[in-house]
């Protein structure tokens, strides 16, 4: 009778820390995919801000364009009576340009580097997953 209460004392201790093991492991899981899932959308999000700062700055260039054609268009018009006026305009619209380039390809540069950073820490976070899930001694200790 006593060797009974001792096996199911035995199985009762175990069954608790494997239930114990579970838990935990089922835990670590969840706050790894949570952390996936932050750094997905964080990346979904650069990108949308990336894509939006292109599409800004492919409308300043039409603006520009426009303002360049109508510089050009005056010009003919005038007969290059208002030269000077014109000269000034147009070096405005250059220097804005100039700025508005600069100012993408810094902005292209930077969302460049994010977006690469985090490619590698997801396929990182991937590679990790996969090692765990692949691993034998990982695998054994809760199944």
């Amino acid at each position: 009778m006593e060797t009974i209460y001792f096996i199911i004392g035995v199985l009762s201790t175990v069954l608790g820390y494997g239930v114990y093991i579970l838990h935990t492991v089922k835990k670590s899981h969840t706050n790894l995919l949570n952390e996936l899932d932050v750094h997905k959308n964080f990346l979904s999000h650069k990108y949308k801000e990336s894509i939006q700062a292109y599409e800004r700055a492919n409308k300043q260039v039409g603006e520009i364009k426009r303002y360049v054609t109508d510089i050009q268009d005056k010009m003919n018009k005038d007969s290059y009576e208002q030269i000077g006026t014109v000269n000034n305009s147009l070096e405005k619209h250059i220097g804005n340009f100039n700025s508005y380039k600069e100012t993408s390809d810094k902005l292209f540069y930077t969302a460049d580097t994010q977006l690469k950073k985090l490619f590698e820490q997801h396929s990182e976070l991937n590679e990790k997953l996969k090692t765990l899930s692949n691993d034998p001694n990982f695998i054994s200790r809760y199944t």
